[in-house]
C-alpha cells in the first residue's frame, strides 16, 4: 500500500510548519515535542486535536523486529523548528524558505526510510503486521499534524479570501496523508478483528480513523469560515459601493496584551472597504471631510471585539464616527497567544489629490501653480 508522500510542491510557500506539542511515544511515555505553535491554526481545535497514546503490547514485537519501529521511533520525535523573532510577512517567508525546507527534506528521508522498513515485515505474523500499519499510519498522522501547526503570514491572516486559499491550499496536501492515515488504519481494525489479543489496537485504530476524518472536517469549516468572512465584506462592496478613487485609510495600533501591535494595524488595513465604504458615504455630504478618529476596544480570547468606544475624533461627523465603531464591533482578530487583550487604533482617512492629467505640457497643473518664484540675484 504505497503512497506518493510528497505530492506537496506548494509546501514550500504555504504549507504550515512550526513546532507541535507533545507527541505519543510507542510504549505509553511521552517523547520530548517543541512549544505551542503560534499559527492561526494553533488558535483552532485542529492543532490540539492529539490521538491517545498507543496501546500497551509492544512486547509483541521481537527483537528482529525492533530496528524498523525504532526508526519509525525517531520520525515522530521530529518536530519542525520553531520560527524566532516577530511573525511579519518576510520573517514567515523567510522561515518557510529556510529553517522548514530543511526539515521537510530531513524528515521526508526518515519517513520513506521507516515506511519502507515496516512495510517489509508485511510476511510476518499477523500481530506484527498490524502494530506495523498502526505505526506508518501514526507516521502520516504526525506529518499531516506538522503541516497544520506553522505560522500564517500577517497579510494573509489579516484577508479572509486570502486566508482561505491559504487554507485550501494546505488541505491539498493534508488530504492524501489523512487518506493513507485512514487506509492503514483500517488494515489494522481489519486483520485486528481475528484477534483477541490485537483487540486493543483494533480499539486504538477505530480512533484514528475517527481523528483523521475529524482534522479533515475541521480544516475545511475554517476554509468555509474565511470564504463566509470574505463574502461578507463583498456585500458591503454591493450594498454601499466600493470606496471612491483617491481615499486613504491609514491605521496605528497599541495593544495591551499577547497581540502584537502590528497584527491588529494589518488587520484593519487589510478589513479597509467597510471602513472606507463609511468615509466614501460621509464624503458625499462634505467632500472636504478629513481627519483621524482613535476607537478603543477589548479583543477576547477568540479574537471578537467587544466594548467599542470613540476615545478622540478630528472628523467632526457623529454619524462616521457610529459607522467606523459598528464596523470594528464586527471585525474578528486574530486571537491573543493567551487570554485577551485590550487594543487602541488611530485611524487617518483622507483624500489624495489626483493630479490634473489634463494640464497642457509645459507647465499648467497645480504643482506648477505652487512652484516658488526663481531667485535673482
Amino acid at each position: 500500500m504505497k503512497r506518493v508522500l510528497w505530492g506537496m510542491a506548494a509546501l514550500g510557500v504555504v504549507a504550515c510548519g512550526g513546532g507541535t506539542t507533545t507527541e505519543e511515544g510507542f510504549d505509553g511515555e511521552e517523547t520530548a515535542g517543541g512549544e505551542e505553535p503560534a499559527c492561526v491554526l494553533a488558535e483552532t481545535p485542529i492543532a490540539d486535536y492529539r490521538l491517545p497514546v498507543l496501546p500497551a503490547g509492544y512486547d509483541l514485537l521481537e527483537d528482529r523486529h525492533r530496528a524498523p519501529f525504532e526508526a519509525a521511533q525517531e520520525v515522530l520525535t521530529q518536530t519542525a523548528p520553531e520560527m524566532s523573532g516577530e511573525a511579519t510577512d518576510a520573517s514567515v517567508q523567510a522561515y518557510y524558505d529556510g529553517p522548514y525546507t530543511e526539515f521537510l527534506a530531513t524528515h521526508r528521508e526518515a519517513l520513506v526510510a521507516a515506511e519502507t522498513a515496516l512495510n517489509e515485515l508485511s510476511d510476518e505474523t499477523e500481530d506484527v503486521r498490524v502494530v506495523a500499519s498502526t505505526v506508518v499510519a501514526l507516521m502520516y498522522y504526525h506529518l499531516a499534524d506538522e503541516m497544520m501547526s506553522g505560522p500564517l503570514p500577517p497579510r494573509v491572516a489579516a484577508d479572509p479570501a486570502l486566508a482561505a486559499t491559504y487554507l485550501a491550499a494546505i488541505e491539498h496536501g493534508v488530504a492524501p496523508l489523512l487518506d493513507t492515515v485512514t487506509d492503514r488504519a483500517e488494515y489494522c481494525v481489519q486483520v485486528a478483528a481475528t484477534s483477541a489479543e490485537l483487540d486493543r489496537w483494533r480499539i486504538y485504530c477505530f480512533a484514528m480513523i475517527g481523528h483523521a476524518v475529524m482534522q479533515a472536517h475541521r480544516i475545511h469549516s475554517l476554509i468555509h469560515a474565511a470564504e463566509e468572512e470574505s463574502q461578507a465584506t463583498d456585500y458591503v462592496v454591493r450594498r454601499w459601493g466600493a470606496p471612491r478613487a483617491g481615499t486613504s485609510l491609514g491605521a496605528h495600533a497599541q495593544v495591551e496584551g499577547a497581540l502584537h501591535d502590528d497584527e491588529v494595524a494589518h488587520y484593519v488595513v487589510a478589513h479597509e472597504t467597510p471602513l472606507l465604504a463609511c468615509y466614501h458615504r460621509a464624503l458625499e455630504q462634505n467632500e472636504r471631510l478629513h481627519g483621524q478618529i482613535v476607537v478603543s476596544f477589548d479583543i477576547a480570547s477568540d479574537g471578537a471585539t467587544s466594548n467599542v468606544a470613540e476615545t478622540v475624533s478630528t472628523l467632526g461627523d457623529a454619524d462616521l464616527s457610529a459607522c467606523i465603531r459598528n464596523v470594528v464591533d464586527g471585525f474578528t482578530f486574530p486571537a491573543p497567544s493567551e487570554g485577551t487583550a485590550h487594543a487602541s487604533v488611530a485611524l487617518d482617512l483622507r483624500v489624495i489629490p489626483v493630479p490634473n492629467e489634463e494640464a497642457p505640457e509645459g507647465g499648467g497643473g497645480p504643482e506648477a501653480a505652487a512652484a516658488p518664484p526663481a531667485e535673482t540675484e
